[in-house]
């Protein structure tokens, strides 16, 4: 007798008591499933193909990715929103993106944005809206996510711009509401240098944006809550980075030093524009460095418990992690050695990208368990327009955690770049 023919038969025979079993046994395994396996299975035959699609094996798929992120992944809308086809495309985004990253030589799907001349950019978390903000403090929305990109007018120009200034933006999202909503705050900086001119008032103003609509046909909305000149224009280093955290703490970024304060234990409570220079209390916890910190604000991420930053330093990654817990002490994990001469490109909690000397972008994947390692090194392919634009010119990157999703800005082009997903829905 064949051998052959004999392991086909026995192979045969469990797959028609698998088969056999009921719809919900099936659905339960799918469940725990591995999210490849779950793809592989829809070619075994309809029933299985059926059932891989159910809504409740894509939760736990769901919950089972949110799991072992030491981050918070980003969702627009609650989950219950979601339909199964949207919740499936969510995961498969997220997890094909971690498998790509670690391969090398992978090209991308490349887009690009003109613009008539070059501005400060932001990209929200999650990677869909990439905003923009023009001399006249007007804001540019782009949805990344549809095939082609359109821009649409966020928010208006002010009405008392100057044609030497360049705003900037910064971004607080609000995780209690249902749906995407943060506070963008526009102010002005000079074009040169890092003080602002004598005669320029910092005035600030401060916007509520919302999601409306759902899926692909969402949009982002503007309403203005509130404007303010600050007290004493000139004063503010655009060096130092300032960030609100839970538990009445205040996280301040200098150029070699990082200053977490406890604002509960300040006594003077009354409303006042802070020196920065002349520190009002006594920090909580610091930490000197031998170079320059930076601080990458797409690798911020909290839980309940604490809020955790990455920083880089030279050649090296840190994670800072300050309790929600006041009484407690932040401490600092790492470094881990990128072994890259330069750390001025997009660093995030588990990803990072780099420029090499001779141009050509770098992949970096480390992560922060109990035992770090020194992380993955994969190069990055692009086309070759886009390669000779790196190498001649200096640009911007922006790095999105969780789907992979790149963009650079290089003088008056916005390059969009998406990590080919190698699983595919059949």
């Amino acid at each position: 007798m064949n051998g052959n023919w004999r392991l086909d038969a026995v192979a045969n025979s469990y797959y028609y008591e698998f088969s056999a079993l009921p719809s919900e046994v099936l659905a339960e395994i799918l469940k725990h499933a591995h999210w490849h396996d779950l793809l592989v299975m829809r070619q075994v035959c309809k029933r299985l193909d059926g059932i891989s699609r159910v809504r409740e094996v894509w939760l736990s798929q769901y919950r089972q990715y949110v799991a072992e992120k030491q981050f918070r992944p980003t969702m627009e809308e609650p989950l219950e929103s979601y339909s199964c086809d949207e919740l499936e495309n969510w995961v498969l985004k997220r997890r094909g993106a971690d498998h790509e990253w670690k391969l090398s030589g992978r090209s991308v799907r490349e887009r690009t944005i003109s613009v008539e001349t070059p501005s400060p950019l932001l990209v929200v978390p999650g990677g869909r809206w990439l905003l923009r903000i023009l001399y006249d403090g007007s804001v540019v929305c782009y949805d990344l996510d549809q095939q082609e990109i359109r821009s649409s007018i966020l928010i208006p120009p002010r009405d008392n711009f100057s044609d030497v200034t360049l705003y900037r933006l910064a971004i607080d999202i609000d995780n209690a509401a249902p749906k995407l909503t943060f506070n963008l705050v526009s102010y002005p900086s000079s074009y040169t240098g890092d003080y602002l001119y004598d005669s320029q008032n910092m005035d600030i103003m401060i916007w509520s944006v919302n999601l409306c609509g759902h899926g692909s046909t969402a949009h982002l909305e503007a309403h203005l809550l509130h404007s303010f000149v600050a007290n004493e224009p000139g004063e503010c280093i655009r060096s130092k980075t300032i960030q609100l955290l839970p538990g009445n703490r205040l996280i301040v970024f200098e150029w070699r030093v990082v200053l977490v304060y406890n604002v509960a234990e300040m006594l003077d409570d009354q409303p006042s524009t802070p020196d920065l220079f002349s520190h009002p209390t006594t920090p909580q916890w610091r930490h000197s460095g031998d170079y320059y910190l930076q601080v990458h604000s797409l690798g911020l991420t909290w839980n309940d418990e604490a809020v955790s930053l990455i920083l880089t330093s030279k050649e090296q990654v840190y994670r800072l992690t300050v309790p929600c817990n006041a009484e407690k002490n932040p401490y600092l994990t790492g470094p881990i050695d990128a072994n890259q001469s330069s750390m001025r490109s997009s660093t995030c909690f588990e990803k990072a990208l780099f420029k090499e000397g001779d141009g050509y972008l770098v992949k970096l994947g480390f992560s922060w368990g109990s035992t770090m390692t020194n992380p993955t090194k994969q190069s990055l392919v692009v086309s070759p327009l886009l390669q000779a634009s790196l190498t001649e010119n200096r640009f911007r990157t922006y790095l999105v955690e969780e789907t992979g999703r790149i963009v650079i800005y290089i003088y008056r082009t916005i390059y969009i770049l998406d990590v080919p997903i190698s699983c595919t829905k059949t």
